[in-house]
């Protein structure tokens, strides 16, 4: 999948993060996002006002991850937020948002191009699936490792 590469920069990711709940994590991710370029001033509000009717909380075996995007006008340039939280945070689950899942590993999508959105949805889901890459993300001491495996298993 050539046409992600490079959309994952260690500057973007946040390694042992503290955050309060949700809304704090996704101001945080989309803060260092906007910094760098990458979305525009509305991406924020946009992200938080998206998770809030449509949770991207997953629940998968061993890790709560939780995927927050939003739509491709609010973008600047394609990339993704990461963030590995020190403490895990409460996020409502995608597709049954009365179920609560416990996430430590966030992927904030910024998106230039609603088609390529739903290809890398796809592409994180399969990622996903495999515990094994999940829980040595997690483990992982460097943002630039982080960024290096991610865009290695991902794309």
């Amino acid at each position: 999948m050539n046409s992600f590469e490079k959309i994952i920069q260690e500057n973007c990711v946040l390694l042992n993060v503290e955050a309060n709940d949700q809304n704090d994590i996704l101001s945080k991710l989309s803060d260092t996002l906007y910094k760098h370029g990458f979305v525009k001033d509305t991406f924020k509000n946009a992200v938080l006002e998206r998770e809030a009717q449509f949770p991207t909380g997953l629940p998968l075996t061993s890790v709560g991850v939780a995927i927050p995007h939003t739509d491709a006008h609010h973008v600047a340039r394609t990339a993704i937020g990461v963030a590995i939280l020190k403490k895990p945070v409460e996020f409502s689950v995608m597709g049954s948002p009365g179920d609560k899942v416990h996430a430590s590993i966030i992927l904030m999508l910024a998106m230039d191009d609603g088609k390529k959105q739903i290809e890398l949805l796809q592409s994180l889901m399969e990622f996903f699936q495999k515990e094994e890459k999940l829980l040595a993300l997690k483990e992982m001491k460097s943002e630039k490792e982080i960024a290096a495996y991610l865009e290695s298993q991902i794309f």
